[in-house]
């Protein structure tokens, strides 16, 4: 049997928040990040000779980098740092069937890279909002 692989060509990102649901990965994105670790807790005593470290609380965030292109200001408007919401995320699109991964969030920061001799990049950094899970990409479906 052969082994399918994917890219990333398919990705898509959604933004809902009081004012709307808005897709942001249209043409222009490059990266989609997605962070999924554990918070820990030291519990080395000091006759320990190795250290013990225990897991406490999950971490949730989304970084998508994308060109800063004329048209595209409409998402970057609602992306405003603080902004609470739910970000969505599907690796390969949003058909039914596909996975979906997806938690309560909120908008962490948005710089703007300019550099001197390449293209202009936007990137919005999503903050987990309430440590809920809504949709677990390796589970859920759209």
């Amino acid at each position: 049997m052969a082994v399918v692989k994917y890219v990333g060509k398919d990705a898509e990102v959604v933004w809902q928040y009081a004012g709307g649901s808005y897709p942001l990965c249209l043409d222009n994105y490059t990266t989609i990040s997605v962070e999924d670790s554990i918070n820990t807790a030291d519990l080395t005593a000091s006759d320990d000779d190795v250290v013990h470290e225990e897991p406490t609380t999950r971490v949730l965030g989304l970084s998508l980098e994308a060109f800063f292109v004329s048209g595209g200001t409409v998402q970057w408007s609602k992306l405003v740092p603080g902004n609470k919401g739910t970000v969505l995320f599907g690796p390969r699109g949003t058909a039914s069937g596909m996975p979906k991964g997806g938690f309560l969030a909120y908008v962490k920061s948005r710089p703007l890279e300019i550099p001197y001799a390449d293209g202009i990049k936007r990137t919005v950094e999503f903050g987990p909002n309430g440590g809920t899970v809504l949709f677990d990409v390796d589970t859920a479906t759209w």
